[in-house]
């Protein structure tokens, strides 16, 4: 609960200073070459992920993991963003990254639709080709508490790292934004985030169509804070209705029983 109040803290502050500086221009994000240390970074925490996930087999190492992924990006976001840095550097790295409030509605309300529709479909999924019913307990409101905070670190790495870097490297080319371009760091983004979830197939599937909705979403808004909040809720969902698993159940208490 910790980790989630410092990560909305972000966004009350910028709200804040949303509602006090109405006056003021919305920051633009930063025009830089792209970043070696964020796609290394980023490339070494998903292999973690996928390195757990097909070799180790642990709840217990899952959990720290997640936990040390969290610390280690947060911790990154502040001295990015946040240490030495002036207010206008500090609004200006954080409107990079889409952690700011501008187009959080349109943002949100795009993501809510897909929502929406994706968790019908889960259902009927479950329903009509899977042929079982849909089996809930109380663990999914935690879930629902927890995994956002989670899912706003996933989407940090994918869209505020991997879909910017790959843009700024349209930019610092000079490049306009073709079609073909949108489209090409749509499939690489949502690939990426299709890989750490292997071999897992319903999941992948699941996953790539997240991705694809989610930056060209990204792309069109540049807000973070839906996408990882949703992230999480249809993460939770996701686990079951379409895989019919408990993974609070698997990650928290059988951690716990390892002790």
């Amino acid at each position: 609960f910790c980790l989630n109040r410092v990560l909305f803290s972000l966004m009350s502050e910028e709200l804040d200073n949303t509602m006090k500086e109405e006056n003021e221009p919305e920051p633009t994000p930063e025009v830089s070459q792209p970043s070696l240390f964020e796609l290394v970074a980023t490339t070494a925490t998903g292999l973690m992920q996928v390195f757990n996930t097909n070799v180790l087999h642990s709840s217990t190492f899952q959990l720290v993991f997640i936990v040390s992924a969290i610390a280690f990006w947060g911790g990154y976001v502040y001295v990015s963003a946040f240490r030495g840095k002036t207010k206008a550097e500090r609004r200006r790295k954080l409107a990079t990254w889409g952690l700011t409030t501008t187009n959080f509605r349109p943002t949100f309300v795009a993501v809510t639709v897909f929502a929406l529709i994706s968790i019908l479909l889960m259902a009927c999924f479950r329903k009509f080709i899977l042929q079982k019913n849909i089996e809930l307990n109380w663990h999914i409101l935690i879930l629902c508490v927890l995994y956002p905070c989670w899912g706003i670190v996933q989407q940090f790495l994918i869209q505020s790292l991997i879909v910017n870097n790959l843009d700024l490297l349209r930019l610092t080319k000079k490049q306009p934004l073709f079609p073909w371009w949108c489209c090409g760091i749509i499939l690489a983004s949502a690939a990426a985030f299709t890989l750490v979830h292997m071999p897992r197939w319903l999941l992948c599937g699941c996953t790539f169509v997240l991705g694809i909705a989610f930056t060209a979403i990204f792309l069109k808004w540049h807000n973070l804070w839906p996408l990882g909040l949703y992230h999480g809720w249809l993460g939770a969902v996701a686990y079951f209705v379409v895989l019919g698993e408990d993974p609070f159940q698997k990650l928290f208490l059988k951690a716990e029983e390892a002790y």
